[in-house]
């Protein structure tokens, strides 16, 4: 059935390429008016019947042996007329004279004679092919079936699909999902939610909600969305948890470790197929490992077993939504153009609702296809075609019928979207340009391919074959300069695509080889593999010779790229990725391409100047090659080149020559402005009709005749414009307006950037508050003489505004009156960088007034203004006001964040003392270098502070919002007695009497250690940096944070150890009862830990060069005994001592949830002892006088051998080691000489290390390295899967005491040259220096 479903579409194409390019162009070939006949009255009555021709081939082997054939003549066909037509376009580029630099075997290949000879051979060919298909056709008796007629209402929508119909309906299971992550799961280590369901039921959304809720943003200080699918790799979603791009699982799972350490996470798993126990078991020992307590995983699946293998919890099925929902969602988008709902037909509808099985997707489906329907014969009709939904089917019924009811074109547009993988977010404009690519687009008089690709992607979007539409920036780095509109597929509609299209379309995705499957019959390829030689394996195995779109995103080499020679009939071609130096592509044999996609390919420096016979090529897309330093100079010869996008190609110093004789250029994103005569001027655009994004750069290259000849009017149709000078002492400033006046766009423009402009005068155009009613964003930077600026506050539609380095801008608003009522009505974004004369924010006339300036200003951030004294006033609000104590001053009522920088001036928040304006919605403030300013502006919604100061007045201000901050940062740089007095006097105010909300405080210096911090019962995560006068861990304080999870501790030179003296003895898990995770890095001084809580999961300290002791004082035995013996332990009888009968017990039982230890360059450490028992992860590096790290250390000192529980005897392997084990029974060994639930040990730069001894049953994983004294490594290492030793010269012995290595899978010993193999299992493994 698959091979014939999309066959109309292409006779159509075939029939209208007929009567285009044969009878117009070549009647002069031999035969030709023959063949023109045969083919005119043979290809329309095969599209009479075709549609009972696929219909019959669902059923009869026959017929679809029939439709396969005739779909094979087609594209042939198709391939042949194409030929025509880029023959008639190499005649009209030899016209122009473009042949003089192309090689000889180019032209040759293209003589008049030749062509003529091999043409007629091959349309003769296929007219023979058609007409025995013809007699086929009649014998099968197929019947003329008229094509559906195609609607005309087409929706009028901006595409941006808004889901929320499911936000009401699923509201009580949300809440439930809620409660569960924010109370259940706060007791748990892990929790692992399933959410099931069938495809269609809203899984994905009704995830998107819960993690969007408010209450679970606030909750969880990270969270993740993960979209899985049916492989089950944990090295990809590692990198996607963590946003890296790591090849090896172990690294992966590193990175992983880093990104969720100690933090309270959720991740969403989303669309879960199929899970691999031992996959799942390493990527959830990982997250359970280092995430914090209170951590969740949420994973939508459809799959019962799925569920099963990875809860925790009992799974929540997603009930199927109720009927009267479901018809809210129905109705919603069939009746979405009537005023009115016509009784019969919304009783029809609550009919058809009983077969969408509860699900939203199908009742979108459905409504959408109803939508331009209005007769009751149309709706019973669907009806009566519409299955009922069940288990085992689904809804794919449902969505195969609405499929069904597209228009044959829209078909094929929507099938070819099976080249994407699922969940592949789509760039809208780059698919309606493939869509162009491949002829899928009906042609119609006046109107643009483009336009009309739209508009089959709205109305697509509208019947929900596309969700998730939504405009974004064109650059993940950027904050919204270029946007670009992207989609994505539900998964139902995805395997309705790929059913119809069938094995036309193929994906090879990362993480599979699917290579040796790949059919003969595929046309449309996506590969996506981090392997340089798959396209290699693509090609050699000849299968893709008929190809049409090949995207490669993936490691592509030039290597590989001869290959592409043989896809004689590509019309799409990818390449993405970062190794091209160059483009080694013989573009003779891609005569019909008309998509080339090189973005991102950061080391194409030029391109072939053969290119330029690309003559059918529509698209050429090199954003982002940054080292592209020019484009071929006869690129005017591409005269059907639309698109070119150069956006991000910033080594071009030009542009070639002629570039206006491509008048069917639509699309050039940047435009460089040469300094020599063998280049475009900006004259050559004057005769283009260019849409979307310009960016013109180099503007000081201009002359005075270039501006005469590129004045523009208003043509064009450019919703982005940037204008851009560097620095040149030379260039004619005057020169400045009239470049920006000849660039007068029309008035739906909507970004537009001037960078360097020098003038005080702005054309009329930007002064014309009508031709800039759309303007979304303005940024002007280093507008240096700019004075004032045009009356932005009337831009209606406005939302960001950049200024920066305007020095000499005075007013924000000029010729603003006591009339005015609101100001900037729409603006979201406001950033003032750089404005050194701005003195206020308008220059009012007509007296002072009052005026609600900003009503939606969400962000504003103002840095390096040193002239700004104080914020607007605004409208006084009366009793009914809203806000606070019934009378506020707010000129800023939506304002969320704020950031404030080297403001020198800034003293005031308004400029009345009577009525200081309030911030009602600010949440974040973010205030450095205002040394004027004493107080914090009224804001009742404060969560987030950040404040680096050191002013004793804004002390008293802070007070007022330590009961309800959420995140607070706090710097006192330097030292001052009046601080000091503050803060004690801040203490004893009444805010800090009350318990604080505080989840997070930041602390640079120490003076907030002089105050009392029971406040602080509710805070979460500490960080102490830079306190160099902190001496003394301050146990009093620390004492009071009873909810304490995390402790960071940074550069504090001067801390040493605990000597703060408590009023009574601390009681078992009395200081920081809560703590999980301890970080302490660069304390030069710091002997000791402070007093660890059992609760603590994770210890990591770095840098801390005099640190002897890391269990805390707690273990006061451990700590005597090393005391007293410091100096032995220095000295090479230190084995003996460490072995003796008094040395502290191995099992450290205080520390029960101890699992992960890290240290890092701590050059005072010797020995490590007394190890927490369950710890399952031990990280060190670069600890030079470590020398014995031992899982035991009571062990006795018999004899130089290792006595077994089987009576063998093995000498120890060391001849300088005096010390031995003994061993009475299993049972004793084991609870005794191991740490029975270490997993994981990695040790590197330790020079003085010489043992690691008593290992136990559980390591599944030791790396080694650049440990050159080391000579012994033991313990019972069964059970261990990865054993990697490098540069270990002294080793001699990998021992493992039950004899045996067999559950080892990768062994790597490199530069261990006195150890000649493994025991055992691996006994024949030689392990030679250098090798693995």
């Amino acid at each position: 059935m698959a091979t014939s479903m999309l066959l109309g579409p292409l006779i159509a194409l075939v029939n209208r390429q007929v009567s285009n390019y044969l009878l117009q162009q070549y009647q002069e070939l031999d035969g030709m008016e023959e063949q023109l006949t045969i083919l005119e009255r043979k290809l329309p009555a095969i599209l009479d019947v075709i549609i009972d021709a696929e219909e019959q081939g669902t059923h009869r082997p026959g017929v679809s042996a029939w439709l396969k054939a005739l779909k094979a003549v087609a594209y042939k066909a198709n391939d042949i007329f194409d030929e025509f037509k880029y023959e008639a376009l190499r005649r009209e580029a030899k016209r122009r004279g473009n042949h003089g630099n192309l090689s000889t075997s180019i032209v040759l290949a293209n003589n008049p004679l030749v062509f003529r000879y091999r043409m007629s051979k091959k349309l003769r060919k296929i007219v023979s092919s058609i007409e025995d298909l013809v007699a086929d056709m009649n014998a099968f008796g197929f019947r003329y079936r008229p094509q559906m007629p195609t609607s005309k209402q087409w929706r009028q929508t901006d595409s941006i699909i808004i889901d929320s119909e499911n936000i009401v309906s699923r509201e009580k299971e949300k809440q439930h999902i809620v409660n569960l992550l924010l109370t259940d799961a706060s007791n748990r280590n892990l929790m692992v939610l399933p959410i099931i369901g069938m495809g269609g039921l809203g899984k994905t959304t009704f995830a998107q909600i819960i993690y969007n809720d408010p209450e679970i943003q606030k909750h969880f200080q990270l969270r993740k969305w993960v979209c899985v699918l049916d492989d089950f790799d944990v090295t990809s979603i590692a990198n996607k948890i963590s946003m890296s791009i790591e090849k090896e699982c172990e690294n992966a799972l590193e990175k992983l470790q880093q990104e969720v350490r100690g933090k309270r996470y959720l991740l969403i798993l989303d669309d879960v197929w199929n899970c691999d126990a031992d996959k799942w078991a390493k990527l959830k020992y990982c997250l359970q490992q280092y995430g914090g307590v209170g951590s969740a995983i949420l994973m939508t699946t459809r799959d019962q077993g799925v569920a099963q293998l990875m809860g925790t919890t009992k799974a929540h099925q997603l009930v199927r939504m109720e009927k009267e929902d479901l018809l809210a969602i129905f109705e919603k988008r069939a009746f979405r153009f009537d005023e009115q709902k016509p009784d019969e037909l919304v009783q029809i509808g609550w009919e058809i609702m009983d077969r969408c099985h509860g699900s939203p997707l199908a009742a979108k489906a459905l409504g959408s296809m109803l939508s331009t329907r209005k007769a009751v014969e149309e709706w019973r009709a669907v009806l009566t075609k519409s299955s009922i939904c069940d288990d085992e089917n689904g809804i794919l019924p449902i969505l195969k019928l609405s499929y069904d009811d597209l228009p044959s074109y829209m078909k094929q547009c929507f099938a070819f979207c099976a080249i994407f993988p699922k969940n592949y977010v789509i760039d809208v404009e780059m698919l309606i340009l493939l869509w162009m690519a491949n002829d899928f687009i009906p042609s119609e008089e006046a109107i643009r391919p483009e336009t009309k690709g739209k508009q089959i992607f709205n109305e697509l979007a509208s019947r929900s074959f596309f969700q998730d539409v939504k405009e974004v920036p064109l650059h993940k780095d950027e904050s919204g300069h270029s946007y670009r509109t992207i989609c994505s597929i539900h998964d139902l509609m995805h395997d309705v695509a790929v059913s119809v299209i069938g094995k036309e379309c193929f994906t090879i995705a990362e993480g599979h080889n699917y290579i040796e499957f790949l059919p003969n019959t595929v046309r449309h390829l996506f590969l996506c593999s981090d392997r340089p030689e798959t396209l290699s394996d693509v090609s050699l195995k000849q299968r893709c010779q008929g190809m049409q779109t090949l995207l490669c995103i993936m490691n592509t080499s030039n290597s590989s790229l001869h290959y592409l020679s043989k896809c004689h009939s590509l019309r799409a071609l990818r390449l993405y990725y970062h190794n091209l130096g160059g483009l080694q592509i013989r573009v003779k044999h891609l005569k019909h391409l008309r998509f080339l996609d090189l973005s991102g390919n950061c080391h194409i420096k030029s391109l072939p100047e053969e290119i330029c016979i690309l003559y059918n090529l529509q698209t050429l897309n090199l954003s982002g090659c940054i080292s592209l330093g020019h484009l071929p100079k006869d690129i005017k010869n591409m005269i059907g080149l639309r698109h070119l996008y150069t956006d991000g190609c910033m080594s071009l110093k030009s542009m070639p020559p002629n570039l206006g004789h491509l008048t069917s250029l639509q699309t050039l994103t940047y435009f460089v402005v040469g300094n020599n005569s063998g280049c475009s001027s900006i004259g050559e655009l004057r005769h283009l009709k260019l849409q979307g994004q310009l960016q013109l750069c180099h503007l000081q290259n201009v002359t005075e005749a270039d501006v005469s000849m590129s004045s523009h009017g208003e043509g064009k149709d450019l919703t982005q414009l940037s204008f851009g000078w560097k620095d040149d002492h030379n260039e004619v400033i005057d020169l400045h307006e009239k470049v920006l006046d000849a660039f007068t766009p029309n008035s739906r423009l909507k970004i537009l950037s001037v960078d360097s402009y020098r003038s005080s005068n702005f054309p009329t155009w930007v002064t014309n508050p009508t031709m800039m009613q759309d303007l979304i964003k303005l940024q002007l930077v280093s507008c240096t003489m700019c004075e004032s600026l045009p009356q932005l506050w009337q831009l209606p539609s406005l939302e960001i505004l950049h200024l920066e380095g305007l020095q000499s801008l005075q007013y924000l608003c000029s010729g603003v009156d006591n009339s005015t009522s609101s100001t900037f009505p729409k603006l979201r974004e406001l950033i003032l960088v750089d404005l050194k004369s701005l003195n206020g924010w308008w220059e009012v006339k007509g007296g002072p007034g009052q005026k609600l300036v900003f009503p939606l200003l969400e962000i504003l951030s103002i840095d390096s203004c040193s002239n700004l004294e104080n914020f607007p006033d605004a409208v006084i609000f009366g009793e009914s006001s809203q806000f606070l104590d019934n009378k506020g001053n707010s000129p800023f009522p939506a304002l969320k964040n704020l950031k404030l920088h080297n403001l020198k001036s800034l003293k005031a928040w308004g400029t009345q003392e009577r009525y200081q304006p309030i911030f009602p919605q600010l949440e974040n403030a973010n205030i450095m270098e205002c040394p004027e300013l004493a107080t914090l502006p009224e804001a009742p919604k404060l969560r987030v502070l950040v404040f680096p100061e050191d002013k004793s007045l804004m002390w008293l201000s802070i007070a007022r919002y330590m009961a309800t901050l959420s995140d607070v940062r706090l710097t006192i740089a330097a030292s001052s007695s009046q601080v000091q007095c503050a803060i004690q006097q801040v203490s004893g105010t009444e805010e800090f009497s009350h318990k604080t909300s505080n989840a997070t405080m930041e602390l640079r210096g120490c003076y907030f250690f002089c105050m009392d911090w029971e406040c602080f019962v509710n805070l979460q995560d500490l960080v102490i940096n830079c306190c160099n006068e902190l001496v003394y861990w301050p146990l009093k304080q620390l004492q009071c944070l009873v909810s304490l999870k995390r402790l960071t501790v940074y550069s504090c030179n001067n801390l040493t150890k605990s000597g703060d003296v408590l009023e009574a003895p601390l009681e078992k898990n009395q200081l920081l009862p809560c703590l999980e995770y301890i970080e302490i890095k660069d304390c030069p001084k710091l002997v000791e830990v402070l007093i660890l809580p059992s609760s603590l999961r994770e210890i990591y300290i770095e840098r801390c060069g005099k640190l002897e002791f890391i269990w805390g004082q707690k273990d006061t035995e451990n700590k005597s005994w090393y005391a007293e013996n410091k100096d032995d332990l220095r000295s090479e009888s230190y084995s003996i001592l460490v072995s003796s009968a008094d040395a502290p017990l191995a099992t450290n039982t205080h520390l029960p949830c101890m699992e992960s230890l890290t240290v890092i360059s701590c050059q005072s450490l010797v020995v490590l002892l007394n190890f927490p028992l369950y710890l399952k992860e031990i990280h060190i590096w670069s600890c030079p006088e470590l020398r014995s790290i031992r899982g035991k250390q009571d062990i006795k000192v018999e004899s130089k051998y290792v006595e077994r529980n089987n009576g063998m005897a093995i000498s120890e392997s060391s001849s300088d080691l005096s010390a031995s084990i003994t061993i009475e029974d299993q049972g004793t060994w084991r609870s005794k000489y191991l740490l029975p639930c270490l997993e994981y040990l990695r040790i590197a730069y330790c020079v003085s290390l010489v043992e690691v001894l008593a290992l136990p049953s559980s390591m599944r994983t030791i790396i080694i390295s650049e440990c050159p004294k080391l000579e012994v490594l033991s313990g019972k290492l069964d059970k261990l899967g990865q054993l990697d030793i490098r540069f270990c010269e002294k080793l001699k012995l990998v021992e493992s005491y039950e004899g045996s290595f067999s559950s080892l899978e990768t062994v790597s010993i490199v530069g261990c040259e006195n150890m000649a193999s493994l025991p055992n299992k691996h006994s024949n493994t030689p392990c030679t220096k250098g090798s693995a």
